[in-house]
């Protein structure tokens, strides 16, 4: 039991870290940063962050709640489920739909993602809870 908290716990952090570059990747493609000067770098520097704040929330939480293999698996499934909703969206916005809104993904996208982390969080936390009490 031991060995499989250990693989999702180590599972959390590497599905959250590919997002987060996928979605560095996706903002640097949608600002032609590779065209850009360094005033473009230092301006994005902050959307970056707040972009890939969920991603960081994720892993963080990923190594921290780790009591019980059904808290494991639910911040795996959340974090899964977060991760493809992001990845999905900016598929979605930046291929599929193009416009030129679409770079306003990376600033709405988190704002819909951080509601389900601190819920993924506080489910997990609460099964660990109830867990340690019975």
């Amino acid at each position: 039991m031991k060995t499989h908290i250990n693989a999702i716990k180590n599972a959390i952090p590497i599905l959250s870290l590919v997002a987060a570059i996928f979605t560095l990747a996706m903002m640097i493609y949608a600002g032609r940063g590779w065209e850009e000067g360094v005033g473009w770098w230092l301006t994005t520097f902050g959307f970056a962050l707040f972009a890939l704040s969920p991603y960081a929330g994720l892993a963080w939480m990923g190594r921290k709640l780790d009591r019980t293999l059904p808290q494991c698996a639910v911040v795996f499934v959340g974090t899964l489920l977060v991760c493809l909703f992001g990845v999905g969206l900016l598929i979605d916005g930046l291929f599929f739909n193009e416009s030129s809104t679409s770079g306003l993904l990376f600033i709405v996208l988190p704002i819909y993602q951080w509601p389900a982390v601190v819920a993924i969080g506080g489910i997990a936390y609460l099964m660990g809870r109830s867990k340690g009490a019975a």
